[in-house]
């Protein structure tokens, strides 16, 4: 196997044993996310620059399969996971309410956005769980965790063209005193909205939802 990373501007994906490197190098301001997408070849990479470009790129040949701006000015990105298709990127930004945006990186289309919380995002993971209609996705932060649903509209009455997405949050209540105050780290699915939560305190703590 490699390991994709980033340095700068510069995306690095290396061979552990022989060291051998290749570098994507499109990006003009430093990488701040990257993700990769579930079939294991393409790489999105997310900079920081005035207006943030996200490239979605091929980690064998190292070209680009497309470059987004669109809906991003103003905002930059913090998290990124592509959905359990592959075919949508679920972005996280800094604007202040910490805004989720789920875009169709083919086309560079929005499909929907919300406002999250103000707590800052420390952590996001998409479900691997779902099928081509519903994206599930896990934030969390110092004082939240946060499921978020996404689900195309599949009625008679829905375009095909452009199919509309429904987005809805719950977030979900600490379960106990102890946990309540601990800063969230890091958050992962291990079943249908069930996910693992890592603590400050170095525990790993289940939630369902519902």
């Amino acid at each position: 196997g490699e390991v994709a990373y980033y340095i700068g501007c510069l995306a690095v994906i290396c061979d552990p044993l022989t060291f051998a490197q290749r570098h994507f190098a499109r990006h003009k301001s430093a990488i701040v996310s990257l993700a990769l997408h579930p079939h294991k070849v393409l790489v999105a990479t997310a900079d920081n620059g005035p207006v943030p470009t996200i490239f979605v790129w091929n980690s064998i040949t190292l070209k680009p399969a497309a470059a987004i701006q669109r809906g991003l000015a103003g905002a930059g990105v913090t998290l990124m996971s592509f959905s359990n298709d592959g075919d949508s990127l679920v972005i996280i930004t800094n604007h202040p309410w910490h805004a989720l945006v789920l875009l169709h990186w083919a086309s560079g289309n929005v499909l929907v956005t919300a406002n999250g919380t103000f707590d800052a995002v420390t952590a996001s993971a998409t479900s691997p769980f779902t099928n081509h209609d519903n994206v599930d996705v896990a934030t969390v932060g110092h004082e939240s965790l946060v499921l978020w649903h996404a689900q195309k509209d599949t009625s008679q009455s829905a375009s095909s063209d452009k199919p509309r997405w429904e987005l809805g949050s719950n977030e979900v209540p600490r379960l106990s005193a102890k946990i309540k105050t601990l800063p969230l780290l890091s958050v992962s699915f291990v079943g249908y909205r069930r996910t693992a939560v890592g603590a400050a305190d170095g525990g790993i703590y289940i939630f369902k939802e519902g």
